[in-house]
């Protein structure tokens, strides 16, 4: 890949040029772990960054470091001054640093030549050297051996000019100020919640447990705060450990035990503590977690069962144990609560970064998807929302560049630009494809479904959902994929009718009925949109009674049905839904009509 750089048209972040210069940098950084690398570490805060704005922590505990400074003129004294007063803070307060990275979007100039006086230039590489000497002697003084190094333009742009996706896409990204920004994504967003039209009504909206399910994928503020509170609660176990640790009737039979329960939650706990700004380490580990767990739990049912045994020999002291069986209970609960957690479609679908959605016609689907698809937008967060029926087949790629004004770039640039936005923004850039089974070219995604999430799954920070009608799934999904893709089902209100229902009637100024809704159609989100509009329509004030009733709220559905086919399918006949579900009912039970 060759292409022409100029830094002074980078891509600004957080309000400035400046603050772009230094993700970029950053990002770069991050792609260079030293071979005996742990873990890296972005700095935050203008100026109090400590002279390095990000760093490789390496085993050993030395550290790789980078500052950048985001000078495109030539460097006059005022900047090396700057560049200068950076280095003396990052030695002062970074004594581990071995290797330190100056990174400036300008070449250093070397021209060799004199002056009048015939004496040579001072040049910027002779200031470089100069400086350089001065650092190293400084922080020789204190004891440390530093390499200073010097990233100007040709070294960034060698760096960015390697034939990969991930670097062809962050020059897409910084560098083509047309491309994938904000207000892009919000228009797409916004252009899809009208195609919904009435499956999307936010004044209509219940919020439903189901959401709960998108909040690892989602990987925003809210499943930071999930991580932390897992940590938190397992941390909270230790007083119950070390209470159980301590106990006097228990040391007597089961001293090994209790050691043996000591020592694997602390090795546990350190595990998971990891964690905490970092769930990648999460996704790696969830199934040593489960085990270690499952270790635990182990131990504590044993614990439990030597209480129960002491209780059933010497019921009259059953008092005196019951703080500790309550402490036993209390960890174990604990444990079980993320044993599931841990397992569940929602941890798989983040470790993934995939997901399918599946329901009936009806069940809210493609709600869930655009409110959740709003809320990302309104909260800045990269995601692309695309609609099934806008499909053309072939390469979804294809239809996500169209959608993106990226036709001109390669599939590779588009998902490598899409992948420095989930960096740039610590997130998942998520894309969102709603309603597969619907389109003229549905039955193309069989075939190219599978292709499209092995080459995202190269990004580790792009995620998919996809939802489709349950009753499509296995036409439009190949077993390849179903059985390796997490699946969660939307029941639309199942559990939830009454709010829902009282949600839809005050809306509607419907009365709400005294009886509880039986009948499973009022799950359905739609079904019941449809009722109360038909009821509305009728100039009716509240759901009639009796079996006849409901025969009458069916007949509404079935007449608002009928409307849609009328509409769709150009057929004037006003019978036609009503005959077709008569002839069905009559061929599923000929003897019961």
């Amino acid at each position: 890949m060759m292409v022409d750089i100029n830094f002074k048209n980078i891509r600004a972040y957080d309000g400035s040029q400046q603050n772009g210069f230094e993700e970029l940098v950053c990002q770069l950084a991050r792609l260079m772990p030293p071979e005996d690398a742990k873990s890296f570490i972005r700095k935050e805060g203008s100026g109090g960054d400590a002279g390095v704005e990000c760093f490789w922590l390496c085993s050993d505990g030395s550290e790789y470091a980078w500052q950048a400074k985001y000078f495109t003129e030539a460097l006059d004294s005022s900047q090396w001054s700057q560049i200068d007063e950076s280095v003396e803070s990052a030695i002062n307060k970074h004594p581990n640093i071995r290797r330190y990275y100056v990174c400036v979007p300008r070449d250093r100039t070397d021209s060799r030549r004199k002056n009048k006086m015939g004496e040579p230039v001072v040049t910027a590489l002779d200031t470089w050297n100069l400086y350089r000497k001065k650092w190293e002697k400084m922080a020789l003084a204190k004891g440390h051996e530093i390499e200073f190094i010097y990233w100007g333009k040709s070294e960034l742009v060698d760096i960015l000019q390697k034939d990969d996706p991930i670097y062809t896409g962050k020059v897409l990204y910084w560098f083509d100020a047309a491309v994938i920004t904000s207000e892009k994504l919000k228009n797409i967003a916004m252009n899809a919640k009208l195609c919904l039209g009435e499956r999307f009504t936010p004044e209509n909206h219940v919020e439903l447990p189901i959401i709960e399910k998108l909040i690892c994928i989602d990987r925003a503020e809210d499943w930071r705060d999930e991580i932390r509170t897992i940590v938190s609660d397992i941390y909270g176990c230790r007083k119950n450990i070390d209470a159980i640790a301590r106990c006097s009737f228990l040391m007597s039979e089961k001293e090994a035990v209790l050691k043996e329960l000591v020592e694997s939650y602390d090795r546990f706990f350190t595990d998971v503590i990891e964690c905490k700004d970092n769930d990648a380490i999460l996704f790696s580990r969830v199934t040593d977690y489960c085990n270690q767990i499952k270790v635990l739990i182990n131990i504590l049912n044993d614990l439990g069962d030597t209480i129960y045994n002491m209780n059933v020999k010497e019921p009259e002291s059953r008092n005196d144990r019951a703080d500790i069986n309550n402490q036993i209970n209390n960890a174990r609960r604990v444990l079980e609560r993320y044993a599931v957690l841990f397992k569940d479609e929602k941890i798989q679908a983040g470790k993934l970064r995939r997901l399918l959605i599946t329901g009936e016609a009806g069940s809210g689907k493609s709600h869930l998807l655009c409110d959740f698809v709003l809320r990302r937008i309104d909260d800045g967060l990269p995601t692309v929302f695309l609609l099934g029926e806008h499909y053309h087949g072939g390469d979804p790629i294809h239809f996500l560049a169209e959608t993106l004004d990226l036709t001109n770039h390669s599939s590779t640039s588009v998902l490598g630009a899409l992948e420095t936005i989930g960096v740039t923004y610590k997130t998942n850039t998520l894309i969102v494809i709603d309603a597969v089974n619907e389109g003229n070219y549905r039955g193309d995604w069989y075939s190219y479904i599978n292709k499209f999430i092995l080459d995202l799954q190269q990004f580790e920070h792009i995620a998919v959902i996809f939802s489709c009608r349950n009753t499509y799934t296995n036409f439009i999904i190949p077993d390849t994929v179903l059985k390796d893709i997490p699946q969660i089902v939307h029941r639309g209100f199942e559990g939830f009718e009454k709010r829902a229902a009282l949600k839809y009637l005050s809306k509607q100024d419907i009365s709400i009925p005294a009886v509880p809704f039986l009948a499973p159609e009022f799950s359905n989100p739609l079904f019941l949109k449809i009722t109360c509009k038909a009821l509305k329509e009728r100039g009716l004030k509240e759901f009639p009674k009796g079996l006849r009733g409901y025969n009458n709220l069916f007949e509404f559905y079935l007449d608002s049905i009928q409307d849609v086919v009328r509409r769709v399918k150009g057929i004037y006949r006003t019978d036609t839904v009503h005959r077709i579900v008569d002839a069905m009912a009559k061929k599923l039970y000929p003897d019961c009509l």
